[in-house]
């Protein structure tokens, strides 16, 4: 369970009634969607991260729409290649940004190439964000541009809200924060207001590793003369037997973005 934190001004404002529920839905649909893909990974034995990334990917789409769809109505909005969870006047964009705790959401990017769909995404539905730095005396303000076509599956209200979050398949998921963002070219993001949101426990997880593996494993009782394996260890049988340490790192063949490389 997530700590019970209320809600900031900004997200009555925002959402409403329901600010609080989302502020709590919201990290546990993303932490369901590690686990599953965490779950995917083991059962594999894999040995790189590709089923981890793709299945997070695929997974973060359908466990918003679980999480948020029972605190009301709420329906999916299928674009090209995923659909996205419409509820009230929002639409909520998960953007998975890097599977460290120390980097900022600041630096969040949409991956790249950008794809028109998620340029239009943005150019259409997120909200403008006024640049922090204004322009020198003696310098016009800059024309902005057109605004393109508000996405027919999605309609001309709909407000996007960024959901940018940290997560590795070792130690789960680290930040979470959502805001406002506009995209202002090549991937970079311009943030507006944003804000943490508290993170499940870590506990429910632990627990489900140690039945998972151990019931896997079977290891001896204590009365056949040794101390069984707890079954923490995560590595596939013959890494353990070769004495491969531990992989915590990005490996080669690893997706060069943390969004797995799609570009819908």
């Amino acid at each position: 369970m997530a700590l019970a934190i209320p809600a900031s001004t900004w997200a009555r404002r925002t959402f409403g009634a329901a600010a609080d529920d989302l502020g709590q839905a919201v990290p546990a649909a993303l932490d369901r969607a590690h686990q599953l893909a965490r779950a995917a990974h083991d059962i594999a034995a894999m040995t790189n991260l590709r089923t981890y990334g793709t299945t997070l990917w695929a997974k973060q789409y359908d466990e918003l729409f679980a999480a948020i769809s029972a605190l009301g109505e709420a329906r999916m909005a299928q674009l090209q290649g995923y659909a996205l969870v419409v509820f009230g006047r929002h639409a909520f964009f998960p953007l998975r940004y890097t599977d460290r705790v120390d980097v900022p959401v600041t630096r969040a990017r949409l991956p790249q190439p950008v794809s028109p769909q998620r340029a239009q995404l943005y150019g259409a539905h997120a909200p403008s964000v006024a640049d922090p730095q204004p322009p020198l005396p003696g310098w016009d303000d800059p024309v902005p541009a057109d605004r393109p076509r508000p996405l027919p599956e999605l309609g001309a209200d709909i407000q996007l809200i960024t959901i940018a979050y940290a997560c590795n398949p070792e130690a789960g998921l680290l930040r979470v924060e959502w805001g406002e963002a506009d995209h202002v070219g090549d991937g970079a993001l311009r943030w507006g207001h944003h804000e943490p949101l508290p993170l499940p426990s870590a506990e429910p997880e632990l627990a489900r590793r140690l039945r998972v593996v151990g019931a896997a494993e079977r290891t001896a009782r204590f009365g056949h003369g040794h101390q069984p394996d707890i079954g923490l260890d995560v590595r596939a049988a013959h890494l353990r037997e070769l004495g491969v340490p531990p992989d915590t790192e990005h490996t080669p063949d690893q997706p060069t973005t943390q969004d797995n490389g799609r570009q819908h």
